[in-house]
């Protein structure tokens, strides 16, 4: 079982999930899920993200 790793950039908590940074969620992840369209996430290169499952709802990644 893993560890669902939540990134948020826009709000400081959340009452239910524990909100990580962007570059310690993506350290730290397997699997990369993009639910919204935030700049910050569309900037990701596929360099970055190249040892990762990456599933992109929104089309913004390259």
């Amino acid at each position: 079982m893993g560890d669902v790793i939540v990134c948020e950039p826009f709000i400081k908590e959340h009452p239910n999930f524990r909100l990580f940074p962007l570059e310690e969620a993506l350290s730290r992840a397997d699997i990369v899920v993009v639910l919204v369209d935030h700049t910050c996430f569309g900037k990701l290169s596929a360099a970055r993200l190249s040892d990762k499952v990456v599933i992109d709802t929104r089309g913004i990644l390259s």
